[in-house]
């Protein structure tokens, strides 16, 4: 799955996608590729209860990626955290 900017800039990384990967252990991964994606994303999935577990770096300069999981909670579980 990819999510698809609706208004794309002109600069390097602005108008690329962000990346999702389903994980079968329940956990959803997201490349992006600016800090403003992540702060995006970040917002919207914790405003909604989701809780990030992991955050990578890769690379440097223009190939920079930014790697986030998130556990989804669903709205029927409760939600454990250790």
């Amino acid at each position: 799955m990819v999510f698809k900017n609706l208004k794309p800039k002109s600069s390097n990384n602005l108008d690329k996608s962000i990346f999702v990967d389903v994980r079968p252990d329940g956990t959803t991964q997201f490349i992006c590729h600016n800090t403003n994606q992540v702060e995006q994303l970040n917002k919207r999935f914790t405003e909604k209860g989701n809780i990030p577990i992991y955050y990578e770096e890769w690379d440097e300069g223009d190939d920079k990626k930014y790697i986030i999981t998130y556990q989804i909670e669903d709205v029927n579980s409760p939600v454990v955290r250790n």
